[in-house]
């Protein structure tokens, strides 16, 4: 399929759309859920790139509406050749666009990544790179967000005004938030022209520029389309916008213990009743090596839950559909070498080599993997692969295969773990994996639950009062 030659007669109509006028409708559009979110983003950065007409003309909505229904409809053609050829992969790369920059109660999502990313060698780290305290970078793009939420554009003043007082809403702070954060319509056309591709990943976007720069600026103004995608690289962006994962930084180790210190505090929240004991990770030896258990334990009367956890990041590649299947394969290995270790430590616990971790036969054994994003949310044949892929790491380690059908493992990003372990907390473990097992965890039990808001008082005092201050 030539895709190009299918886009060619949308870019035509483009070409003949007023940029401000169609931006303005799209985001109606969008507000009112009334256009696919891939479509819809796929239209953004193309009205960006071609839209060219001085002013609107009358029958501006109408064409507008026209090139929509295009999009649509070449979304659809490029849908029914992925399905007839890799239908798994394609379900794959269409919820990972969707679920790319959503998060599950807002305040618990704002304070984990200030949490992980305030560890004080990695702000240090952050304030070298950008200019500024971190906890001042945080607070501003807080405010940016909120205002963004509300409104489709802002004048760039209103951020950069004089009036904004105090040290952390300084000008300078505003300033240098917003140039990690904007792009003006020039640099973001260059950059979306040197990036957009017209192949059969077309309306799979990730890492594109308006997605790493989700504010537009143009004429004096601010736009943001996607707030979403505001608030991911706010939040979790700043591990690429510092540069945190470079291996020259170091930060890796202090990066991981972070994440897994968050995920303790997600645990003992929810212990408020003292029913579980919590357990941080235990050192051994073993045949002359030093081994850890698995980072965090969970015992209860009937149950002993090991939980590791994971920050490495989904590659890029892994999230398209043209990229090699390896690329994927390795990353869904590097899943299956956390669940494997998980397997590796039960044995270790069943052999009583943990020291202060006796065996008891009559507590189920539950494995569970944590990470810090989202992986592979849609598609129907990784937990096949992933399970193959585990077998294999099994093999090799003469632990038998029996364990996996004995003691199922379970993949949480924290964005969903954070709710499910609050109804495995009230339930008990076992009972919420049987409850799930027979189809009782639904969406209408989900949303009858009592949730908790986790960081609420949190929240308030490290970035209201901090916000007052000023």
């Amino acid at each position: 399929m030539d895709v190009f030659e299918l886009f060619k007669p949308i870019r035509n109509k483009i070409r003949g759309l007023n940029l401000q006028a169609s931006l303005d409708e799209l985001y109606l559009l969008k507000s009112r859920g009334q256009v696919l979110p891939e479509v819809g983003e796929f239209l953004y950065i193309n009205l960006i790139l071609y839209a060219d007409a001085p002013r609107a003309s009358s029958k501006h909505k109408t064409l507008f509406i026209v090139v929509l229904n295009l999009c649509n409809a070449l979304n659809g053609k490029v849908a029914e050749l992925k399905i007839e050829t890799e239908v798994w992969r394609w379900l794959h790369t269409l919820a990972l666009s969707q679920l790319k920059a959503q998060y599950n109660g807002y305040k618990n999502s704002v304070y984990r990544y200030y949490y992980i990313f305030s560890e004080e060698s990695i702000s240090k780290h952050i304030e070298n790179v950008i200019g500024i305290p971190y906890k001042d970078y945080f607070i501003c793009a807080l405010w940016i967000h909120a205002v963004f939420v509300k409104n489709f554009a802002s004048p760039k003043s209103y951020f950069t005004g004089k009036n904004n007082g105090g040290i952390v809403f300084s000008k300078e702070n505003m300033q240098k938030t917003l140039d990690l954060l904007s792009l003006s319509l020039y640099d973001l056309r260059i950059q979306l022209k040197q990036t957009t591709k017209y192949d059969e990943d077309l309306f799979i976007l990730h890492g594109y520029p308006h997605i790493l720069k989700p504010l537009l600026e143009k004429d004096g103004n601010l736009y943001c389309m996607y707030p979403d995608h505001l608030q991911a690289q706010f939040l979790s962006g700043i591990y690429y916008i510092a540069s945190v994962g470079d291996k020259e930084n170091k930060l890796a180790n202090a990066f991981g213990k972070s994440f897994e210190q968050y995920l303790g505090m997600v645990l003992k929240k929810n212990n408020q009743n003292g029913l579980y004991q919590i357990i941080e990770e235990i050192e051994f030896n073993y045949k002359g090596n030093k081994l850890k258990s698995s980072d965090w334990i969970v015992k209860s009367g009937d149950a002993i839950i090991f939980i590791e956890c994971k920050t490495k990041r989904l590659r890029l590649s892994s999230k398209t559909m043209l990229s090699s299947s390896e690329t994927l394969s390795e990353d869904i290995d590097f899943m299956a070498s956390a669940v494997t270790q998980l397997y590796k430590v039960y044995d270790h616990y069943k052999n009583e080599r943990i020291p202060g971790l006796q065996y008891d036969p009559t507590k189920k054994f539950i494995p569970l993997v944590v990470t810090l994003e989202e992986w592979f949310a849609g598609g129907p044949d990784i937990k096949e692969k992933l399970n193959e892929s585990v077998k294999l790491a099994l093999i090799k380690t003469n632990i038998p295969l029996q364990v996996m059908d004995e003691y199922n493992f379970r993949t949480y990003s924290i964005n969903a773990f954070e709710w499910d372990v609050q109804i495995m907390f009230q339930l008990g473990f076992v009972q919420y994996l049987e409850k799930l097992m027979n189809g009782g965890i639904t969406e209408s039990f989900q949303k009858e639950f009592p949730y908790i808001e986790y960081y609420e008082d949190e929240f308030e005092k490290t970035f209201m009062d901090a916000a007052r201050a000023n």
